[in-house]
């Protein structure tokens, strides 16, 4: 059976030209082929043919290089879509940018902090003073009755960061932690990923934090967590997100691939709903389908609930299917 979680937990639609992690925090240079303010109108047109309301995360380098980013928040908002703003780099924005997404109405605010420590943060964000911009627009946005997110990098040099991040997450009050164990793409990410070892130890510290922080856990390129936070595979365990389960992402081109780090397209969010791809196309009920799984992944007990990262699995192999060469099975829980 291909488990499905139908409408998908979140919709992550990038509306700038993504910035390379750890690279510069000017903004990425402007796409020819991203989409026009009439296009963006469409997708959100599109979205809202669906019963479904899954949150949709608005992740956008800089708010002020879209000038119709507010209009595409109100169609959002308007038709009953919880609304998520995450802004690419808080040197942009003031509490009076937070104060006026909270009077249109969204739901959260996701930031980046990726270190416990101003020196540590300001270092891997590039720029002096990004991390206490970060504490005045998270506080901000948790005094105006808004979700707050963290969204945090686990690399090679961030990781020993997690355990002074936690704490800082919950004195900001935060919902949800986002822990992002990024895929080795490119000349830059090749050399910010750790390896298998030390991911499957910072994975395992992740679900003891888990078993005892006041805020939701979500680790990004590494689905093992749940193996770790659940005693055991059933039908009543709600499948980790991952690439194209639970997750639909749409580019700045509109393009509906399963997630940011796997660049598989399976249609226009212009021309189909994202929604409808997620639950229709063959693209995402195949990785959805345990019994494609390859390698390790494909004999797993969890893989109908895990299922491995699919993106690193990609940039490893050139499949989406393969093994995920990260996967906890290597190793003792």
């Amino acid at each position: 059976m291909i488990p499905s979680v139908d409408p998908p937990r979140v919709v992550v639609w990038q509306l700038t030209p993504p910035r390379a992690p750890g690279g510069s925090l000017r903004p990425a240079a402007r796409d020819p082929l991203e989409l026009t303010a009439r296009e963006r109108r469409q997708v959100v047109r599109a979205l809202a043919r669906s019963r479904a309301r899954p949150p949709v995360v608005l992740a956008v380098g800089d708010p002020a290089e879209r000038p119709d980013f507010d209009a595409i928040v109100e169609q959002l908002v308007d038709r009953g879509f919880p609304t998520v703003i995450a802004p690419g780099a808080s040197v942009y924005l003031s509490s009076r940018a937070i104060r006026h997404w909270a009077d249109m109405g969204v739901a959260g605010v996701a930031l980046k902090l990726d270190g416990a420590t101003a020196s540590a943060h300001d270092r891997f964000a590039g720029a002096p003073g990004t991390y206490a911009a970060t504490l005045v627009l998270a506080r901000a946005t948790v005094a105006r009755g808004m979700r707050l997110t963290v969204r945090s990098m686990a690399t090679r040099f961030s990781a020993p960061e997690l355990p002074g991040l936690s704490v800082m997450v919950a004195k900001l009050s935060a919902t949800t932690w986002v822990v992002q164990f990024p895929i080795p793409r490119g000349r830059l990410a090749r050399s910010l990923p750790m390896g298998a070892p030390r991911q499957a130890r910072v994975v395992a510290w992740l679900a003891a934090c888990a078993a005892q922080a006041p805020f939701e856990i979500m680790a990004l390129g590494a689905p093992h967590l749940i193996r770790l936070t659940h005693p055991k595979p059933d039908g009543q365990t709600v499948p980790a997100i991952r690439d194209g389960q639970g997750l639909v992402y749409i580019d700045h081109r509109g393009q509906v691939c399963p997630s940011a780090d796997l660049p598989l397209s399976a249609g226009s969010a212009v021309q189909r709903s994202a929604l409808s791809l997620y639950r229709d196309a063959p693209l995402f009920r195949s990785l959805r389908d345990p019994a494609r799984l390859g390698g390790r992944c494909g004999t797993c007990v969890w893989h109908a609930v895990c299922g491995g990262s699919r993106a690193r699995a990609y940039a490893a192999t050139g499949s989406a299917w393969a093994e995920d060469p990260h996967c906890l099975a290597q190793w003792p829980s």
